[in-house]
């Protein structure tokens, strides 16, 4: 036994074990969700692992020697050991860990597993709108249990809730319902079926505006506790009174109700009231219906709601294709029996678009079972070449889009012919797990939703996720793309670093230590990699710092190359072209990880400021001098700022600075010192600073915020969206005065 799997064994030994409940494995599962399957679940499957399918859990762990199980072993090691599992953040804890021991030595049930699983997938596909709404019980919910027997279940989306008492022989007390007024903002739908709840226990109800959903059927209430609900209630939109003692009055009594649009009365009296009721029509209207697919028996289904928790199967097909989870299905819309108008009401059958297979679409007529198209994806625009989906959505021009693993958007006809391909999804963040929005504009702009939650993108600019508005683009200015990349930049900087050509450059540093020089040509941008430094770069700054040299100079910081990052120190990283046209480099490393960088090429000094980890300050400058070398100059100093600097830039006599404290500091030369000559409030999450003496001081923080100071006149915050990472202010537009702002993603 190897070293690692011994201390594994060793460590296992010690831990009380004994049968897994249904609980503690749901525990363990529910925290090996929220801890792994950013990494092992759906498209994004590091080290061949994929904890959302029970194939990965059975390669990861061993029936006979539990203890020598990989998954387990992983977890268990120390968070600095190169093979634990999560490499970051919180560990999985000791309960998680023996819970999934227990569940392998009772012989790892798979059904079980396969449950949860099952339920982990439903609220993936409840999350991308691709099954109702108060899904059936193929999923999990969020579940709170009262004394009184009540359940709390997960709506739409935490934090609103079911609440239901259905069916349940404790009757909830008085006390006991005014304790909803905790949830009066959040119960969606709430129900009393089958129990012996009296009208005066609904007068007890608190205030309940968010509700929209009440199941009161096989009671024995009156008018006066409908009446009760109504006066608490006036948002319902449905209400089942289903075999209760409601009078013929129910007309009158549900008439405040302004958005009532389902009436169920039922074998009551009011259902053999007038003929002409108010609400004759809204009892024809459609049930409730679910469409979704069931991970554990493998098919997919369509169910319609009778009464509460009661459901009729209208249709169902079994997945065939072996170890495989259907991703998706759509609703596509009601199907009329042949000869008829679509009405709304029918039958409840319909049409279904689903995957059958990992390259494989289908379009079911339910109520027939006859596929009506059959559309093989994976035509990349170059041929067929089979390739497995991660999202499909019908357009309402009948149209298909599927976004493919290798991060391309395909737009088929309805004979599947891939009639365009968009390929640029690289540059998204984290890639995608599903396309809730896909649209093609008529200027041929694309939008693509995010599951990842972090950010999408509209033709290139930046525009933040959870259904927000995006980032308009004014008119009369353009979008290009300058570089895209394979992994992220950390920092931009504007100037004219390359004087060998006309204009200016943009400079960049990304995650990987290189320092990119980005320039506009005849053709097009075109980037040169100046360096890699071997150690990530996490800002950079550019000016005139040589003296005797043309051109601005590159200060770059971050870790260092080597064994001196293993260490924590810092790197300042100069670069500058020779006049032979060769880029020169002089390193410096501080005796810490330097953090923010600002160059001040207007002085005689031309100096720049280095802020470190520790709070020190770093001055320093290329000296030119005698014609020979460039050699770097460097001073240490305490600045008289607290807390340590989040960001830096140029003032008009030396540095603004901020720190993550809500602390900003204009600080000015005081011979070879730095002095606070002002001091004012800034963000506490801040993140970049950027100055021009013609419009302000410019604050772009972790919250996607832009606020611009201008002097003398105050603030102006303008929203900009997602987390900015960078921000620079140049003269972009020439017949306008002063500066533009720029952001970098």
């Amino acid at each position: 036994m190897s070293a690692p799997t011994l201390l594994w064994a060793l460590w296992a030994s010690a831990l009380p074990t004994g049968p897994a409940s249904d609980k503690d494995l749901a525990d363990a599962f529910a925290t090996v969700e929220a801890r792994c399957f950013e990494c092992h679940a759906g498209s994004n499957v590091k080290g061949g692992l994929r904890l959302d399918e029970m194939s990965g859990w059975l390669k990861s762990i061993d029936r006979e020697s539990p203890v020598d199980s990989e998954l387990l072993y992983r977890m268990s090691l120390p968070a600095d050991d190169v093979d634990a599992m999560p490499p970051k953040g919180d560990r999985i804890s000791e309960a998680a860990i023996t819970s999934l021991q227990n569940w392998i030595e009772a012989g790892a049930d798979e059904q079980a597993m396969q449950a949860l699983l099952s339920a982990s997938t439903a609220r993936t596909l409840q999350r991308r709108g691709t099954i109702s709404s108060l899904a059936t019980r193929i999923g999990a919910v969020i579940e709170r249990v009262r004394p009184s027997g009540g359940r709390y279940e997960g709506a739409d989306a935490p934090p609103l809730y079911r609440v239901s008492w259905s069916h349940n022989p404790v009757v909830p007390t008085s006390e006991q319902l005014e304790r909803l007024m905790e949830l009066d903002q959040q119960t969606v739908e709430i129900s009393f079926a089958g129990t012996g709840v009296t009208d005066e226990l609904l007068a007890a109800l608190p205030k309940l505006p968010a509700l929209r959903r009440a199941h009161l059927e096989r009671t024995q209430l009156t008018d006066a506790g409908v009446a009760a609900l109504v006066a608490r209630a006036p948002g319902l939109e449905y209400l089942n009174v289903h075999s209760t003692a409601v009078s013929a009055r129910l007309a009158e009594v549900v008439a405040p109700l302004e958005h009532l649009q389902q009436l169920v009365a039922f074998n009551t009296s009011a259902s053999r009231g007038k003929e002409r009721s108010p609400f004759a029509s809204l009892g024809q209207q459609q049930p409730r219906r679910i469409l979704g697919v069931d991970g554990a028996s493998r098919r997919a289904v369509l169910l319609r709601e009778t009464s509460l928790e009661t459901y009729e199967l209208l249709w169902e097909r079994p997945i065939e294709t072996s170890d495989f989870d259907c991703r998706f299905v759509q609703w596509l819309g009601d199907s009329p029996p042949e000869g008829e108008k679509p009405s709304g009401l029918g039958d409840g059958h319909g049409r279904v678009l689903i995957q059958v297979g990992p390259d494989q679409l289908i379009e079911v007529d339910t109520r027939t079972q006859r596929v009506v198209r059959e559309l093989a994806m994976g035509d990349h625009g170059g041929g067929p070449k089979p390739a497995s989906a991660e999202a499909a959505q019908r357009l309402s021009t009948g149209h298909t889009v599927e976004l493919a693993p290798e991060a391309e958007l395909i737009e088929r006809s309805e004979d599947g012919t891939s009639v365009w391909t968009f390929k640029d999804l690289k540059r998204f963040p984290k890639g995608f797990t599903a396309a809730q929005v896909i649209e093609r504009t008529a200027r041929g702009q694309t939008e693509a939703e995010s599951e990842t939650e972090t950010e999408t993108e509209r033709q290139g600019a930046v525009v933040p996720a959870e259904g927000r508005a995006p980032v308009v683009l004014d008119p009369n200015y353009s979008l290009e793309v300058a570089y895209r990349g394979d992994v992220p930049l950390n920092s931009i900087a504007v100037g004219d670093v390359d004087v060998t050509t006309p204009g200016d450059e943009i400079v960049a540093v990304d995650e990987e230590g290189r320092v990119l020089v980005i320039r506009r040509t005849a053709s097009g941008f075109v980037t040169e990699t100046i360096a890699t430094t071997g150690g990530e770069l996490v800002q950079v700054a550019v000016g005139n710092l040589y003296g005797s040299h043309p051109g601005d100079e590159i200060v770059a910081v971050g870790m260092a190359e080597g064994p001196a990052s293993e260490s924590g120190l810092g790197a300042i990283r100069t670069f500058y072209r020779e006049h032979s046209g060769e880029w020169t480099e002089i390193a410096y490393l501080p005796p810490t990880l330097v953090e923010t960088v600002a160059v001040d090429s207007r002085m005689a000094t031309r100096t720049f400021l280095a802020t470190c980890s520790d709070g020190r300050a770093l001055t320093g400058f290329i000296d030119g001098a005698g014609g020979g070398k460039a050699v770097f100059q460097m001073r240490v100093q305490s600045l008289p700022m607290e807390g340590r600097i989040a960001a830096t830039t140029v003032s008009t006599n030396g540095f603004f600075v901020a720190n993550g404290d809500g602390l900003g500091a204009d600080l000015a030369w005081s011979g070879t010192d730095l002095e606070v000559r002002e001091r004012y409030a800034t963000p506490k999450s801040v993140r970049r600073l950027a100055f021009d003496p013609c419009v302000g001081l410019l604050l772009a923080d972790r919250s996607g915020e832009l606020r611009l100071i201008s002097f003398p006149f105050g603030s102006s915050p303008k929203k900009s969206g997602p987390p900015l990472r960078g921000a620079v202010l140049v003269d972009i537009d020439p017949e306008a005065y002063g500066a533009e702002a720029l952001h970098g993603g």
